[in-house]
């Protein structure tokens, strides 16, 4: 994982980069929320990011990787399964597929969730991100640890201590639509 993110350099590119993709995705109509590493920076305080995740939505991520001019590649681990394009570290990503207890559920930006995005400032670039509940049931979903590169149950640690007013309702209905509320419930429990 970068741990660079502090750099001036870095910033400046990703920066440039995330100018360039959003003023795409505005002209071609396609919503768009801030979605993994940079949302849990938003909900739960510092930790490194390497890329940018943007997550599209449904079935709009052909024609935003036709506009950035790259091919979609698989991501594929035990927990989660999504389709992105990237360029320049922005990840513009779709049809998120989460394992769960044998069987696959959907993650996407559906409407609630879009209506549900925070705007939130990156170096003076306002960004929708998406909820802290999305986030956290996304991340307690996959509960990837440092073995597969990632920082999951230490994400939902951090969102639950820093966020003191979750909208529980609205993240059990989120995990439940995601068919994962036993799970969600469950890391919870466990670290609350």
């Amino acid at each position: 994982m970068n741990e660079g993110c502090n750099d001036r350099r870095w910033r400046t590119g990703s920066w440039l980069a995330m100018e360039w993709v959003l003023l795409r995705l505005f002209s071609c109509g396609i919503a768009w929320g801030v979605f993994g590493g940079l949302a849990v920076r938003f909900y739960g305080g510092p930790r490194p990011v390497s890329d940018i995740d943007i997550l599209v939505s449904p079935g709009c991520l052909e024609r935003a990787a036709m506009m950035l001019g790259t091919p979609i590649a698989m991501e594929v681990s035990e927990q989660v399964r999504l389709r992105r394009a990237t360029r320049w570290g922005v990840d513009l990503c779709g049809d998120v597929v989460a394992a769960v207890d044998g069987g696959i559920q959907p993650f996407t930006l559906d409407v609630e969730m879009a209506r549900r995005r925070h705007i939130r400032l990156w170096y003076g670039m306002p960004l929708f991100v998406i909820a802290p509940e999305d986030t956290l049931v996304l991340k307690a979903i996959a509960q990837r640890g440092p073995e597969d590169g990632k920082r999951d149950v230490a994400d939902v640690a951090a969102i639950l201590q820093r966020q003191q007013r979750l909208d529980r309702g609205y993240l059990m209905w989120r995990a439940e639509v995601c068919g994962a509320a036993d799970r969600v419930r469950s890391l919870i429990a466990q670290l609350e």
